[in-house]
């Protein structure tokens, strides 16, 4: 019997690997009981894990989670997740109520949402790591209406000597309004996110963070109506990259005060400034900032949208460009200003993501770009990089159509991770090829194509390392022969805008097809009024993690949220799925009892949504 290459690494090798590059799920889904003694006991052997439940199966959770509690005091890692997979953290904290238990736990990543998860049950767990040697902690909530688990975070979490790195993204104002003032935390990384954080706010957080190394924030107006000043703030002599995205206009603040709050920083490397108001848009204002103040800065980046910028059309943005071309700004090739304007008509060129929280969560919802208009947007100054083209490595979403004129032929993206693509031709499809980091591209959304466009299937083909794709399904069935042929590991499939027309059913043969052609699938989004076959889907899809779809006619009186809640209840009580449900699409958390027929028999969609709306 051959030894593979894995098993041939020595022990040392093996279990450097085990402890610090793969997720303990694998590890315990894909090694342990499943190869050889040599490999339980590599496992056994190593002192730390880090498990990330995110996207799980539920099958694979289940095993996991049974094997816990022999490794309570090696678990240094846990990211516990609801995207995707509802009711994956109210299962675990009914197991493991007190995270005291794991003794060892150095980064906790949490993402909820308070509709399906308990929130006593988090203020538990925050509570239970107050004495923890926690050095990361990341929360990110949706629908928190109230303070009270922002509350635990302020009186125990920031309070640990050892926490060094906090991610909060929540949609609650104000996440830290409250915590003890006369505190000093030695936080070196934070980021804010959601509705983030007033002026106030910041500036107490840099007064009581003298460690900051890392701050990206997001900065609101909202229940802040005076603003303090920072000469109370000692220099933060650690901090090399701050990150500000202003949300409101922010006409209070002036110039002085930004550059009195930038004064603190001078071993800073690294700003970004993000929509800020008009009166912080002056090239020779922020000249002598750097050359005074931050001499040390190496990269600059402000952006802003035109309609902040000036009330006088374009001629006058044009003019502040001008500014920017003098050679303090040419000479410095990491010194980029973008300036974005929204239009309902004209040029589609690009759609850009700000400030993106966790760093590797990419979930771009282009919908407001869709009702927003469309965005153009100008770069300076004006310069070359490589080969008479310019890089441009800040803009990560990408909206392209043949109906447009296309961008400048001088321009490449080589950072582009999300690609929207309408009316594809020859001509685009060239452009896309040659200004695009095609390998980058993580996901794909095609849209209003002719369905017999085998430049889709030449596109898909090209984009290597593609994980999501969004296209309508009669395209797909078009093109099936070609897709076939591709090689590609798309994870997750969205098929709900025109899946079928007249309403058709979801048939097995359609399985088929979906399953032939993207065999690894884990997230599948479609839209269908029949679900007879959905059961089918356990069969041809063993990968198959979620499945998200469309409740037909489902509507509920505006703000009822005692309704909605009924409904729920309801619907968990007649199928015993395990779900989420935004708006009228529900997501379920697949396992074996979830496809049992019987639960999609007696799931009359129309009819139970109607009935279970108007009661």
């Amino acid at each position: 019997m051959s030894v593979s290459k894995l098993e041939s690494l020595p022990n040392e090798i093996l279990v450097d690997l085990l402890e610090k590059y793969i997720n303990a799920v694998d590890v315990f889904v894909a090694f342990f009981n499943q190869l050889n003694s040599r490999f339980n006991a590599l496992i056994d052997q190593c002192q730390q894990f880090h498990f990330d439940f995110t996207s799980i199966r539920k099958k694979d959770f289940q095993i996991c989670v049974n094997r816990l509690p022999n490794y309570f005091d090696k678990i240094k890692g846990l990211t516990l997740s609801e995207c995707d997979t509802p009711g994956q953290i109210n299962i675990f904290l009914s197991l493991f109520p007190p995270l005291n238990k794991f003794n060892e736990l150095r980064e906790f990543h949490l993402d909820f949402d308070v509709i399906t998860v308990d929130k006593y049950q988090i203020n538990e767990v925050l509570h239970s790591l107050s004495n923890s040697n926690l050095c990361t902690l990341s929360i990110k909530g949706t629908h928190i209406s109230v303070s009270s688990i922002l509350n635990s975070i302020n009186t125990t979490i920031l309070a640990l000597p050892t926490l060094k790195r906090l991610i909060l993204d929540t949609n609650f104002y104000t996440a830290l309004r409250d915590f003890d003032k006369s505190t000093f935390f030695n936080i070196e990384h934070l980021i804010i996110a959601g509705h983030g954080c007033t002026w106030n706010e910041l500036q107490h957080i840099s007064r009581c963070s003298p460690r900051l190394k890392y701050l990206n924030v997001r900065v609101t107006n909202k229940f802040s109506n005076t603003f303090s000043s920072t000469v109370d703030i000692p220099p933060l002599t650690k901090l090399y990259t701050v990150i500000l995205h202003f949300i409101d206009r922010y006409t209070e603040i002036t110039w002085n005060q930004l550059v009195d709050y930038f004064r603190i920083m001078p071993n800073l490397h690294h700003l970004e400034v993000i929509n800020s108001h008009n009166r912080f848009f002056n090239a020779n204002d922020w000249q002598i900032l750097f050359e005074i103040s931050l001499s040390l800065l190496k990269r600059f980046t402000l952006k802003i949208s035109a309609a902040r910028l000036s009330q006088h059309g374009l001629d006058s943005i044009h003019t502040t460009l001008i500014s920017f071309q003098t050679p303090f700004w040419i000479e410095k090739k990491n010194f980029n200003i973008f300036i974005m304007m929204c239009k309902s008509f004209g040029n589609i060129i690009y759609y850009y993501q700000p400030i993106d929280p966790q760093q590797h969560r990419f979930d771009i919802d282009f919908k407001s770009e869709i009702q927003s208009g469309t965005i153009q947007f100008w770069t300076v100054p004006e310069r070359s990089i490589s080969d008479n083209c310019f890089l441009l490595d800040k803009i990560t979403s990408l909206r392209l159509s043949a109906k447009d004129p296309l961008p400048p032929s001088q321009y490449y993206f080589e950072n582009v991770k999300y690609l929207k693509v309408d009316h594809i031709n020859l001509s685009l499809f060239k452009w896309i090829t040659t200004h695009i980091h095609l390998s980058k591209i993580k996901k794909l959304i095609i849209l209003e194509t002719e369905t017999k466009c085998r430049l889709v299937t030449s596109l898909i083909a090209l984009i290597e390392n593609i994980s999501s794709l969004q296209i309508n399904f009669n395209q797909l069935i078009h093109q099936q022969y070609d897709l076939i042929k591709t090689k590609n590991n798309i994870k997750r499939l969205n098929i709900s805008f025109g899946l079928f027309s007249n309403q058709q059913i979801f048939r097995k043969k359609d399985i088929c097809i979906i399953a032939d052609l993207f065999p690894l699938i884990e997230h599948l989004i479609i839209d269908t009024i029949d679900f007879e076959n959905v059961p089918f889907l356990y069969i041809c899809l063993p990968h198959l993690h979620s499945l998200t779809f469309k409740l037909i006619d489902l509507t509920f009186p505006r703000f009822d949220s005692f309704k909605e809640r009924q409904w729920d209840n309801r619907l968990r009580d007649m199928t015993r799925l395990t779900f989420k449900r935004t708006e009228e699409w529900l997501t379920i958390w697949i396992d074996e009892v979830a496809f049992q027929e019987s639960n999609w028999s007696s799931f009359q969609l129309k009819s139970q949504s109607n009935k279970c709306c108007t009661s």
